[in-house]
């Protein structure tokens, strides 16, 4: 049983009938008409019959020697998919859908990324699971099947998302803790020089009034609007990176979902 494209897969299941005990002077065996277009459904819920080859042959018994006739019919069987597809594909690809989004769009108002690695792990496991009911429901073969391959490579994508969500955390958790000032070339490649610049301005007139009089509260204030600013400029940088990531990891989840759907 070839099992490679389940569960688009079809079959061949050979049915040889014969009067062993009879040789073909005695008793002839006829096959009849091949069926190439089934006009009755001979299926059931899970197969459909496409075509019967009805042959006759003479077969030799080794241990008598004499020749007999077999009446041969080669069941050509085509899987019905809409099960597998609605129960295990499209929730597949739901459930990847929705991680994908989860671990690329804040979870608040201030930009917040809390509990992504959590989402993303609590989907893999729901992935393994669904992969291990596959795997129980097919007969066990060197090759895995078309449907246990989509799992293994929406798991795959999840865990290249869940990675790449660590080092957004990691990179973004670094830049507010050591005060790295984003570089003008990562600004100008996000559209973000014009806004940054605009930001800082905004504060020059109101910081240059209190120069005089209060240069240690100026020079606080100073501090403050520059770590205030350089957060904004970083969450907006990291939020652009988010978009970017979520429609890359969107296309690539839909591109193996329509691979899959075309068989």
């Amino acid at each position: 049983m070839l099992v490679n494209e389940f569960p688009y897969d079809s079959q061949v299941c050979t049915i040889n009938i014969g009067p062993w005990s009879y040789t073909d002077q005695e008793l002839h065996s006829t096959a009849g008409e091949s069926i190439e277009a089934p006009k009755v459904d001979f299926g059931n819920s899970e197969w459909d019959f496409t075509r019967i080859i009805a042959s006759e042959r003479y077969s030799a018994d080794n241990d008598t020697g004499f020749q007999f006739t077999e009446a041969s019919f080669q069941l050509y069987v085509k899987r019905r998919p809409q099960f597998y597809v609605w129960v295990l594909l499209i929730p597949t690809f739901v459930i990847t859908t929705i991680c994908i989004c989860g671990l690329f769009i804040p979870t608040n108002s201030l930009g917040d990324r809390e509990e992504k690695v959590n989402l993303g792990l609590t989907t893999l496991l729901s992935s393994a699971v669904i992969l291990q009911i596959v795997a129980d429901s097919m007969p066990k073969a060197s090759a895995l099947p078309l449907l246990g391959n989509f799992i293994l490579a929406e798991i795959f994508v999840v865990a290249v998302a869940v990675i790449c969500t660590v080092l957004t955390l990691t990179l973004h958790h670094r830049a507010n803790t050591r005060r790295w000032r984003p570089k003008k070339w990562m600004l100008k490649f996000l559209g973000m020089t014009a806004s940054f610049r605009k930001i800082s301005a905004t504060f020059a007139p109101w910081v240059a009034d209190f120069m005089a009089s209060l240069r240690s509260l100026v020079a606080y204030i100073e501090d403050e609007d520059i770590d205030r600013l350089r957060e904004i400029a970083w969450l907006k940088l990291f939020d652009r990176i988010d978009f970017l990531l979520l429609v890359v990891f969107l296309i690539g989840n839909c591109i193996v979902t329509i691979v899959v759907c075309q068989h």
